[in-house]
């Protein structure tokens, strides 16, 4: 077997990834893309936990009540957007 050579860490200074993944949710970013302002409905029951746990670092409340926490939040929307808001369907209301 032969033994590979060591290489040094090369940076790839031509990617950022701090702005290429600001306005996604996951790692898939689709080119033509527009960022859209997606507005969701959490009930009272479960507001605490998308409030200690944000889908996405845009995430804003929108208004409180009795019945529940509206937020928005801006993302390229996608497949893994459109899978957690079906995933989380009984925490969460697309409006």
């Amino acid at each position: 077997m032969e033994e590979s050579k060591e290489t040094a860490f090369i940076e790839n200074t031509c990617f950022d990834p701090v702005d290429y993944f600001e306005d996604i949710i996951g790692v898939s970013r689709i080119e033509g893309q527009t960022l859209q302002r997606i507005v969701l409905f959490f009930t009272a029951k479960s507001a605490p936990y998308i409030l200690s746990k944000p889908l996405h670092g845009s995430q804003r409340i929108v208004s409180k009540s009795e019945e529940g926490v509206t937020h928005y939040l801006r993302s390229l929307s996608h497949h893994l957007l459109t899978s957690l808001t079906h995933h989380l369907r009984s925490l969460a209301h697309h409006l």
